[in-house]
């Protein structure tokens, strides 16, 4: 069985529905999130306030291992410069106003049950139309952007001088619901109005030949003449197999295998015809993906099912909706650990270990399955509804996985262990709106572009354009030299002054062992320079008076009150040594030399013990780790140097020989923020 990684985190459900009735009127309203009680229905008729769509379960949010740097993203450079706190690893280059303006809200909408819809219809923005679907396309070497909107066009936009600006728009009539540039074509899948039945919205596909923008588009029927229309509601997904094979999926759940016969068309010039329909599903496709000769497929029923191409499309696992509470259970037969809400979309990734489906759903997580077995191998919760998702890369060409959440924000994830990261899936970072970077409304759309950019398009009408610029492996240049990691991960010193081996830690449920683990961490990840036969010290007289007590410091209460009862000198010293000689050694014991970058993974590791063990406050723990950037000088106080030497105590009875610098102060500040 091929291994993908990852630890399940468990988040609640997201749920977006109707609200009940209240007072007579037709209730409607968004229902709370993450577990986070009710939201307020209206009454359509405004006699009444019903009570919204209720959450299933109580989210929990990951913890990301990079903390962005908020002016370095929204700017471009950061005041901090190579001090900064936080990571300089993506830019928001770009934002595009890609859709249009509602021109009248509706005074009531349609009573509609299916939750995924549901949340199509939210907007959190201002009142625009949703942008549900961004393409990239690259042509010598120029990139141009495709976006697809609610509002019935698909526009394209190109980069001239500092901004995009929209080179062409064409109206399809109705509502854009997807797009596909492969082969150099554009595929449009959405709602419209056949010439057959003018009166009654159908599903229709749509391809233009990009090399001849001025031919007409090809148009998927599925009889020509007495059926000129590709499904019988909105085409919502679209998988382009190679140049003569598309798989379409419509809001009705059924899905359709076109091939391109040269036959088809006007005055046979070629075209795609219908080989195959696959009935399942029984709500909207969002998901299409290929993995060799299978073909994946997710709905908002629930469901992801794999369907055999090799064999006249024939249905071969299904994996079905989890019932809430359940802990990802499943129905009898089924394989895998399903999902317990609208599944929102596929992709496939391949890997070392083997090929993947990934899948994402509002029920907050995002799960791995095993290509060949249909086997859930991963799963991780978000803490809200995830909407889309697309492969991007950083600049060293390392695989991640980028997702749209309900709330506007974005994820990152990493898909393949490296040596400082030895987790797959693991959260890297969280682009929000708290730092107006991220989208006001639900992330209806990624892709991936060229050289580290991606883009993500919203229910707020934007697009945003972005670009990776940092190593998402943690090999930072000095424009970046830090970053702050939680959980067991760890990064590696750019000098050789400290060495820290490797350290992969499974999350555990005692506490005890997590404490245990960091301990070791610390005492067996570490080579402390010995100190140089310059003191670094500059105590004071009252400081100086302090050590020479330091040892009784070490002692328990306990220990000295036993001492002093039994009358039993229990510290011993060597009357042949010399004042110079004890006063030598004790500068040896509480210097720790600390260069810029080590400083950080230091203080990393020390706010890890403290938070775990709970020896000692965040304040003395940072002291404790000096920098010595020439920020400030400050003696410290007889509290904090009590707790150091406890402290050092510790550390020396793992057999290290561990010092401080009391007189170099601590800069734990960053008025820069993060993401």
């Amino acid at each position: 069985m091929s291994s993908f990684g990852g630890n399940s985190f468990g988040g609640g459900n997201n749920s977006f529905g109707g609200g009940s009735n209240s007072g007579g009127g037709g209730g409607r309203g968004r229902g709370g999130r993450s577990g986070r009680g009710r939201g307020r229905g209206r009454s359509s008729s405004g006699r009444g306030r019903g009570s919204g769509g209720r959450s299933d379960g109580g989210g929990r949010y990951p913890t990301p291992l990079i903390k962005a740097c908020r002016d370095y993203t929204n700017n471009g450079n950061c005041r901090q410069g190579d001090t900064c706190q936080h990571a300089h690893v993506v830019k928001l280059y770009a934002m595009i106003d890609a859709s249009s303006f509602k021109q009248q809200q509706q005074q009531q909408q349609p009573q509609n049950t299916n939750n995924y819809n549901n949340h199509n219809r939210s907007n959190n923005g201002p009142d625009v139309y949703s942008v549900s679907s961004v393409a990239i396309w690259e042509t010598q070497g120029v990139v141009k952007i495709f976006t697809g909107s609610k509002d019935g066009f698909w526009r394209l936009w190109n980069f001239t001088g500092q901004n995009f600006v929209m080179e062409f728009e064409h109206n399809m009539g109705g509502s854009v619901e997807c797009l596909v540039v492969a082969s150099n074509f554009l595929f449009c899948g959405f709602e419209g109005m056949s010439a057959a039945l003018p009166d009654v919205n159908v599903g229709m596909v749509h391809a233009w030949n990009l090399a001849s923008p001025n031919d007409p588009p090809l148009e998927l029927h599925i009889q020509p003449n007495m059926i000129p229309y590709a499904h019988n509601s909105a085409v919502t997904a679209l998988e382009v197999v190679d140049a003569t094979k598309i798989v379409s999926g419509a809001r009705d759940g059924s899905i359709r295998l076109w091939t391109f016969d040269p036959a088809a068309g006007n005055a046979g010039s070629g075209g795609f015809a219908l080989a195959q329909s696959l009935p399942g599903h029984a709500r909207e496709i969002t998901g299409l993906a290929v993995v060799d000769t299978m073909l994946w497929s997710s709905a908002t029923d629930g469901a992801i099912r794999i369907w055999d191409m090799a064999k006249n499309g024939e249905c071969q696992h299904s994996i079905t909706m989890a019932p809430p509470n359940t802990g990802g259970l499943i129905a009898p037969g089924a394989q895998g650990q399903g999902h317990t809400d609208a599944v929102t979309g596929l992709v496939p990734f391949s890997s070392s270990a083997g090929n993947f489906i990934l899948s994402c759903s509002l029920d907050g997580t995002v799960k791995a399955w095993n290509g060949s077995t249909g086997q859930c191998v991963a799963s991780e919760s978000h803490g809200e509804g995830v909407v889309c998702m697309s492969m991007i890369a950083d600049p060293a060409g390392k695989p991640c996985l980028l997702m749209g959440v309900v709330s506007g924000a974005l994820w990152v994830r990493n898909l393949e262990p490296t040596p400082k990261i030895q987790q797959a899936f693991a959260p890297l970072m969280n682009l929000t709106n708290t730092f107006q970077v991220a989208h006001t409304g639900a992330v209806r759309s990624v892709c991936k572009g060229p050289a580290g950019t991606f883009y993500s398009a919203g229910d707020d009408g934007k697009v945003l354009v972005w670009q990776i610029t940092g190593d998402l492996g943690f090999t930072f240049t000095t424009s970046s030299p830090s970053i702050l990691l939680f959980r067991t991960y760890t990064s590696f010193p750019t000098t050789t002054s400290i060495i820290m081996t490797k350290i992969s830690f499974q999350l555990v449920s005692l506490l005890l062992v997590l404490a245990m683990a960091c301990m070791t961490t610390i005492c067996n990840g570490f080579s402390v320079v010995p100190p140089s036969p310059q003191s670094h010290m500059r105590v004071t007289a009252a400081s100086r008076q302090q050590q020479s007590t330091s040892t009784q410091l070490f002692m328990s209460d306990r220990e000295r009150s036993r001492s002093t009862k039994k009358g039993v000198q229990t510290i011993i010293k060597d009357k042949t040594e010399t004042k110079a000689e004890e006063q030598k050694k004790k500068e040896e014991m509480w210097r720790v030399v600390l260069h810029n970058d080590e400083v950080h993974t230091f203080n990393y590791v020390i706010r890890s013990l403290c938070k775990v063990v709970g020896t000692l406050d965040r304040k003395a723990a940072f002291e404790i780790c000096v920098q010595t950037h020439g920020i400030g000088k400050a003696t410290v106080t007889k509290t904090w140097k009590k707790q150091a030497e406890q402290f050092c105590l510790g550390l020396q009875r793992q057999g290290l020989t561990v010092s401080i610098s009391p007189d170099e102060d601590f800069d734990g500040g960053h008025s820069g923020g993060g993401l």
